[in-house]
């Protein structure tokens, strides 16, 4: 499914509650009021690449644990410029899903403006 050079989106939800600052005022009819200098979250999206392909090569016994995989592993470079091994499998499953991964940043995009309004 995914090759060498395949680009997805990834959606990253913070949360701003303990860093915002209240700011209260008072009308002209004296009704006092209040609002927040950032919203309670704010959203980013973050885009990935894929810059590598592997395999798992076992070496000695075989152990079984969930966070092994035996299939393909991707090596995804974030706009950060870190690099992640992410299983194939859970990948797909991932983007599958739609919760926080996208194959375009157009739905990455709608997906936050489904989560704000």
């Amino acid at each position: 499914m995914f090759k060498v050079g395949d680009k997805f989106y990834a959606v990253h939800e913070e949360l701003n509650g303990f860093g915002r600052e209240k700011i209260t005022m008072t009308d002209q009819h004296g009704v006092e009021w209040s609002r927040y200098n950032k919203p309670l979250r704010s959203y980013k999206i973050e885009e990935w690449s894929i810059v590598g392909r592997g395999t798992y090569v076992l070496e000695g016994e075989e152990v079984r644990c969930e966070w092994i995989t035996t299939g393909p592993v991707l090596y995804c470079s974030m706009s950060s410029g870190e690099t992640q091994a992410i299983p194939e499998e859970d990948l797909k499953m991932y983007i599958d899903s739609a919760e926080y991964y996208f194959l375009s940043a157009e739905k990455a995009k709608a997906h936050i403006d489904r989560q704000i309004y």
